[in-house]
């Protein structure tokens, strides 16, 4: 959108008509400056994430290099899109993805307390940040394979590292979810238990702690309760998906074990 001072309309009398008067020439032009200001508003959430974005891919290049970083930043991206259309397939509404310096990066939905998500959608939704972040690493192996480079092998590792880390049993991270979806279908009481025990060993990361301690605190406190429950069956199958796709990470760190980056995922790995 663009403000146009048009010097006919505004000034020319071409038709007849008296010319605008010095207040009528302010009120249009306090109208444009509020135009404008609307715009930014508008655009304003869009420069805040990509200078988010962007404030990622510095900070990362502290550490590494920056062709590194901008890796990473991307393969958190996609882990976050992968959140989002499992929202967005649900019915939930996306407020958007956020990337944090240091941190990672979040996806934000829009909670509808009439149309609750049953247990197995908000499962999904946990579970496809990890596999979109497993496609993520697909591309990488390939270039790995096809040139042997050291590089390429260490930015898979690190990729997969960083989602197996997402899948730990820990609230609020994407285990922690799957944890509650499935302790959920037994039953508010083991979900609050659950989630008890996963706030107090999520203690050992003070950012997680208090994340996750809110979230414990809104359960008890405004009793949101729990969606519609999984089948025993399902429960089953969704915690074998579960394991099975930690098991792919871990397998994606075997094939580049050879690289710097393999090898030091493995140290983490082996404790």
């Amino acid at each position: 959108m663009t403000y146009r001072n048009d010097d006919r309309a505004d000034g020319a009398n071409t038709d007849g008509d008296a010319q605008l008067t010095p207040p009528a020439q302010r009120r249009k032009g306090r109208t444009g400056w509020l135009g404008l200001g609307f715009l930014g508003l508008k655009l304003g959430p869009k420069v805040g994430k990509l200078a988010l974005a962007g404030a990622s891919v510095a900070a990362y290049s502290t550490l590494f290099t920056w062709e590194f970083a901008l890796i990473l930043v991307a393969a958190i991206f996609v882990h976050e899109l992968g959140h989002v259309w499992s929202m967005r397939r649900c019915g939930m509404p996306v407020k958007g993805v956020y990337l944090l310096p240091f941190v990672g990066g979040v996806a934000v939905g829009q909670a509808d307390a009439e149309n609750r998500l049953s247990e197995a959608q908000n499962y999904e939704i946990a579970m496809m940040g990890p596999v979109f972040g497993l496609a993520s690493t697909l591309p990488l192996l390939a270039v790995y394979a096809a040139t042997g480079s050291d590089f390429w092998g260490t930015s898979a590792a690190f990729v997969a590292i960083v989602n197996l880390f997402n899948l730990l049993p820990i609230f609020p991270l994407d285990g922690g979810r799957v944890l509650r979806a499935l302790f959920a279908s037994a039953g508010r009481g083991p979900m609050l238990i659950a989630m008890t025990v996963s706030v107090a060993v999520t203690g050992l990361a003070l950012f997680a702690l208090g994340i996750g301690a809110m979230e414990l605190y809104a359960e008890f406190r405004h009793g949101q309760g729990t969606g519609h429950p999984m089948s025993r069956t399902t429960i089953v199958a969704a915690l074998l998906a579960y394991l099975g796709l930690a098991a792919l990470f871990g397998g994606v760190i075997l094939l580049v074990a050879e690289t710097s980056g393999g090898a030091l995922a493995l140290e983490l790995l082996r404790g």
